[in-house]
C-alpha cells in the first residue's frame, strides 16, 4: 500500500508517504508487518520528519513478542531530541515488559539543558517488574547542559537491586565538550559506592591525561572536588585545568580556573571563569584572554553573561586582528533570547575589505561556532567566492542545533550565486529551518539565493 497524504490540521502531520506490506492471520491481527514511513510534520512539538522501517511479528493480545525497529526522525518535541536514530531489538512477555532489550540510539536535539546528541548502546536484562537487574550502557552524547559536559562517552556496568538504585557502580567516562571554558575532554575512571539514594554525598576526582587526539588537548591535568547534597547536584565545585597540546584548531595552552557555587536545583547561581589561551592554529586566534562572569537562574540557563575577547590571528590573508565584545541575556527556556556581538576586524582577505565591523543579534546566530572562511572578491558587498567550514552546536531560535556545513561558492550576479557545489549535513529546529537535511548540490546557472 502506498499512501501520500497532505494535511494541515493543527498538530497533524502535513505530509506523509507510507509504504506498508502486511501479512495477517485469520484473526485479523498482523503476524508480520513491514512499514516504511517518510513523513513531514509541523506539529509544534512533534517530529517534523521521520523515516521508519518496522518489521513486526505479533504475539499475544497485541503485544509484540519480538520487534526490530529502525527509526530516523527529525523534529522538535518541546525539549525532546530533534533527531534520533533508534535501532531496537526487544523480546517481551505478555505483560508488555521486555525481558531483554538491545537498543542503539543516536539522538540529536535540544532537551533544554539536556544532551543534544546521544549515542546509546544498551543491553539490559530485566525482571517482570520492569526494573533491570543488570544493565550495560555505552553512551556517547554531545549537547549543552548549561555548564555540564557537552560530549560524554560513558561505559557503565551496574548491578542494582529491585529498587532500580544501583548499590555499586564502576564507571569509565570519557568526556569531550565545552563546559563554559572548563575541561574540553576528560577520561575518568570512577568506582563509586552509593547509598540507596543513588546520590553521591562527596566525590573526589583526580585526573591526569595525556592525549594526541586531533582536536583535543594532548595533556590535561584536572583536579575536581565535588560536594553534593541529597538532590544529586553539587553545591560547590572548584575546578583547576591546565592544558598543553598541539592540535589543529584547538588551543595549544589553556589555563582555566573555575569557581562555582550552585543551588540545590542543579544550576550554579554564580560562576567566574578566567581563561588564558595561546593558540597557533590556521584560522584560529593565536592568543585569547577571556574573562566570563556568569550569573544563572534556577532554570539552568545563565541570565546574563558578559564576554570580552581580544584575538590576534595570523591566517595567511585572513583577519589578522579581531576584537569581540559579547553581551548575552537569556530567558528561562534554556536558550539565549538576545545576544549582541560587536566585532571589529582588521586584515587582508585577498582583495576583500580590510576592516569589517559586524553587529549581530541572536536571531540566526549560533551559540557555538567554529568557522574557517576564505573569501575572494567583493561585488556590492557579496563575496564572489567563499569557502566556509562551519561546525556549530546550539539552539538559538532559527539556528540548527547541530550542523556541519561545507560550502564552496563561485560567481555573483547582484546577490544571486551562479554556481555553487554544496555539501550540507544539518539538523536544526522546526521554526523555519531544515530539521534534517543531507544535501549534495552542484548548480550552474542563476537561481535565487
Amino acid at each position: 500500500m502506498y499512501l501520500t497524504e497532505t494535511r494541515n490540521v493543527s498538530g497533524i502531520e502535513t505530509c506523509r508517504l507510507v509504504t506498508v506490506t502486511k501479512t495477517r492471520d485469520v484473526s485479523g491481527g498482523e503476524r508480520c508487518r513491514l512499514e516504511t514511513v517518510t513523513e513531514t510534520r509541523d506539529v509544534s512539538g512533534e517530529e517534523t520528519c521521520r523515516f521508519v522501517t518496522v518489521p513486526v511479528a505479533g504475539g499475544v493480545s497485541g503485544v509484540e513478542k519480538c520487534r526490530l525497529v529502525t527509526v530516523t526522525e527529525t523534529g522538535d518535541v518541546s525539549g525532546v531530541e530533534t533527531c534520533s536514530l533508534v535501532t531496537v531489538t526487544e523480546t517481551g512477555d505478555v505483560s508488555e515488559v521486555e525481558t531483554c532489550r538491545h537498543v542503539t540510539v543516536t539522538e540529536t536535539g535540544d532537551v533544554s539543558g539536556v544532551e543534544t546528541c546521544r549515542l546509546v548502546t544498551v543491553t539490559e536484562t530485566g525482571d517482570v517488574s520492569g526494573v533491570e537487574t543488570c544493565r550495560l550502557v555505552t553512551v556517547t552524547e554531545t549537547g549543552d547542559i548549561s555548564g555540564v559536559e557537552t560530549c560524554r562517552l560513558v561505559t557503565v556496568t551496574e548491578t542494582g537491586d529491585v529498587s532500580a538504585v544501583e548499590t555499586c557502580r564502576p564507571v569509565t567516562v570519557t568526556e569531550t565538550g565545552d563546559v563554559s571554558e572548563v575541561e574540553t575532554c576528560r577520561p575518568v575512571t570512577v568506582t563509586e559506592n552509593r547509598d540507596v539514594s543513588a546520590v553521591e554525598t562527596c566525590r573526589l576526582v583526580t585526573v591526569t591525561e595525556t592525549w594526541d587526539v586531533s582536536g583535543v588537548g594532548t595533556c590535561l591535568s584536572v583536579t575536581v572536588t565535588d560536594t553534593l547534597d541529597i538532590s544529586g547536584v553539587e553545591t560547590c565545585r572548584l575546578v583547576t585545568v591546565t592544558e598543553t597540546g598541539d592540535v589543529s584548531g584547538v588551543e595549544t595552552c589553556r589555563l582555566v580556573t573555575v569557581t562555582e557555587t550552585g543551588d540545590v536545583l542543579g544550576v550554579e547561581t554564580y560562576r567566574l571563569v578566567t581563561v588564558t589561551e595561546n593558540v597557533d592554529v590556521s584560522g584560529v586566534a593565536t592568543c585569547r584572554h577571556v574573562t566570563v562572569p556568569v550569573a544563572g537562574d534556577v532554570s539552568g540557563v545563565e541570565t546574563f553573561r558578559l564576554v570580552t575577547v581580544t584575538e590576534t590571528v595570523e591566517v595567511s590573508g585572513v583577519v589578522t586582528c579581531r576584537l569581540v565584545t559579547l553581551t548575552e541575556t537569556g530567558d528561562v527556556l534554556g536558550v539565549v533570547t538576545c545576544r549582541l556581538v560587536t566585532v571589529t576586524e582588521t586584515g587582508y582577505i585577498s582583495g576583500v575589505e580590510t576592516c569589517r565591523p559586524v553587529t549581530v543579534n541572536v536571531s540566526g546566530v549560533e551559540t557555538c561556532r567554529l568557522v574557517t572562511v576564505t573569501e575572494t572578491g567583493y561585488v556590492s558587498g557579496i563575496e564572489t567566492c567563499r569557502l566556509v567550514t562551519v561546525t556549530e552546536t546550539g539552539d538559538e531560535s532559527v539556528v540548527g542545533t547541530c550542523r556541519l556545513v561545507t560550502v564552496t561558492e563561485s560567481g555573483d550576479v547582484s546577490g544571486v550565486k551562479t554556481c555553487r557545489p554544496v555539501t550540507v549535513t544539518e539538523t536544526g529546529d522546526v521554526s523555519g529551518v531544515e530539521t534534517g537535511r543531507l544535501v549534495t548540490v552542484t548548480e550552474t546557472g542563476m537561481y535565487q539565493g
